[in-house]
């Protein structure tokens, strides 16, 4: 992999070697199109960098990507678009995804993908976009979780919008047969921020039915904090704590999935 290839895909050795026991014929390319994230959770340590790879650095991904689609061995590709958040980046996203489906189409090659986001700029147009022409058929989105009082982890007042709208944004997805092929796996962060806010989140949810879809699971996830001191580090188990506790209230055609 050349330089600027580097820069702008990330993508581990094991994705080129073959473990005992994979096919080599499925290649796995995880893409970061976006160095920002516009969302400023409270429990990210990262720092946030505007900034465009350019078309220099979109050309090396294409061409790399391609070339991997076009060898004989390859029968299956699956494309994971990551970064800080990539909607931020929906206008690279599409052109370079219509590219190398088409590059998969005619290789007989299998090509899906999935995309982690903060769900925050996902609309309607846009999933219809990236599930008929990007083949982005699965989507992890982190909810902002508890959106009122000091468990908020996403500051006020930033621009995002509620979890009302992006509940409104999935419900409209799951009715819309343009989009049939995709699934939605939604996460939450638990820390010691928010816990005591949780149980009324969950019952928030719950009141949502049409979330109970075999199209849709949700997850708690404990978190720590993110820093050098070590009293700043809060313990897991402040966390799963709650996470436990209201496991039982979003039941259903969906999957609950809580780490022990």
């Amino acid at each position: 992999m050349n330089e600027d290839m580097s820069k702008y895909v990330v993508i581990s050795d094991r994705e080129y070697q073959t473990p005992e026991g994979e096919d080599p014929g499925a290649l796995k390319f995880a893409l970061g199109p976006e160095s920002y994230c516009d969302a400023g959770c409270a429990y990210c340590g990262q720092s946030h960098v505007r900034g465009d790879p350019g078309s220099l650095h979109r050309g090396a991904v294409q061409r790399g990507v391609t070339e991997a689609i076009a060898r004989p061995s390859t029968k299956v590709v699956r494309v994971n678009w990551l970064g800080e958040e990539p909607m931020m980046a929906f206008e690279v996203i599409g052109p370079l995804s219509r590219a190398l489906v088409a590059a998969a189409s005619e290789h007989g090659v299998f090509y899906l993908a999935n995309i982690s986001t903060h769900g925050c700029r996902l609309d309607l147009r846009k999933l219809r976009i990236l599930v008929e022409e990007c083949r982005v058929i699965h989507y992890e989105i982190t909810l902002p979780g508890p959106s009122a009082g000091p468990g908020a982890h996403r500051a006020a007042g930033n621009g995002m919008p509620s979890l009302d709208r992006i509940m409104t944004v999935l419900q409209a997805a799951l009715d819309d047969s343009a989009v049939a092929e995709a699934s939605f796996s939604l996460r939450t962060n638990v820390d010691s921020g928010n816990s005591e806010y949780i149980g009324a989140y969950i019952d928030d949810l719950a009141r949502r039915e049409w979330l109970v879809n075999e199209r849709v699971s949700f997850s708690l996830i404990p978190s720590r904090s993110w820093s050098d001191g070590v009293s700043a580090i809060q313990p897991m188990s402040a966390a799963r704590r709650p996470a436990k506790a209201h496991a039982e209230r979003l039941t259903g055609g969906g999957t609950l999935y809580i780490p022990m």
